[in-house]
């Protein structure tokens, strides 16, 4: 877990270390927090409070899959890292709908997979067959 960021955006901000497969990163934000999600990269993997935040773009090659916590929508969005010189990657994401919720301010949970490590059949299957209430 990473330590909670001013106005609590992200309000969750948690790493899944799954060893040499790669690495998953779950946040969530409330709907307060402001959503800017027109170019990720340099550790800004997107702001989603809910579905309506992923880009039309994004939205329409989306597949839908059924979690533990509610449905999630799964892309793949181009993330890019800039130091001394630059590289992209492909980042598979899934923002879940949460079907449940204690504070109706977190309305979705978002997960990605940290510089692609693992591809979206992957993070969805974790979703999907892993991830338990």
């Amino acid at each position: 877990m990473h330590s909670p960021q001013p106005g609590n955006c992200p309000g969750l901000d948690a790493l899944i270390d799954l060893g040499s497969e790669g690495t998953v990163e779950l946040t969530a934000y409330a709907i307060s927090c402001a959503s800017d999600n027109a170019r990720p990269g340099n550790g800004r993997h997107g702001i989603y409070r809910t579905t309506a935040d992923i880009p039309a773009g994004l939205r329409a090659g989306a597949i839908s899959v059924h979690t533990a916590l509610g449905e999630a929508t799964a892309f793949n969005q181009s993330y890019y890292e800039c130091t001394n010189s630059c590289r992209t990657y492909t980042e598979p994401v899934a923002v879940i709908t949460l079907a449940h919720t204690d504070d109706p301010a977190y309305q979705a949970l978002t997960a990605f997979s940290v510089k692609g490590s693992i591809g979206l059949d992957q993070l969805t299957a974790l979703l999907r067959d892993q991830l338990l209430v």
